[in-house]
């Protein structure tokens, strides 16, 4: 199990890091809650893929809701789930204070999504524990370029195939879906 990346160059001319190729995570597709329901039934869950499904379906409801509520809802071991805002300056006096959302005169500009690690689910954890890997298509340009600056010009420009040693055809990197033919 690794996290797979790829590198993605600054094209704005105006940062001092122009040009530079930094490294993102190449994600594969989101996996939605009757994906998960799957994945958790094909670790031999004792109870039927529909039943686990429904409950992830309640509880992802019914954490949207307390959150709107204003309580934190905490996935022990994964995260600690809370609405926060996104303001906008301040008011310079109580009395000119707004409860509004993006409206004249209110800072508050919307209700935001926060998480916060909880348990061993924390930054050292995942830092500690991660593996990264380059995808196919990074690990080959790579050593493309390594070969040229050896002297190698035999490089393969051929495009990459597989999704991540899957051999399973093409990737959009930046979807991580297979391309549909029209």
């Amino acid at each position: 199990m690794s996290l797979k990346l790829k590198l993605v160059q600054n094209n704005n001319d105006q940062s001092a890091a122009y040009g530079k190729y930094f490294p993102r995570v190449d994600y594969g597709k989101i996996i939605d809650i009757e994906g998960l329901a799957a994945h958790i039934h094909a670790h031999h869950a004792i109870y039927p893929e529909d039943l686990v499904e429904g409950v992830l379906k309640c509880a992802a409801r019914c954490t949207k809701e307390l959150m709107l509520e204003g309580y934190p809802v905490k996935w022990d071991g994964v995260a600690i789930f809370k609405a926060g805002l996104d303001n906008k300056g301040g008011f310079s006096n109580i009395k000119d204070a707004v409860l509004t959302i993006g409206e004249k005169g209110s800072t508050i500009q919307a209700i935001k999504l926060t998480a916060q690690a909880t348990g061993t689910f924390t930054k050292s954890e995942l830092t500690d524990n991660g593996e990264l890997e380059w995808n196919s298509e990074w690990r080959r340009k790579i050593a493309e370029e390594k070969k040229k600056e050896q002297g190698d010009t035999t490089s393969n420009n051929t495009p990459p195939t597989g999704n991540d040693n899957t051999g399973e055809g093409p990737v959009n990197s930046d979807t991580g879906d297979a391309p549909t033919n029209p």
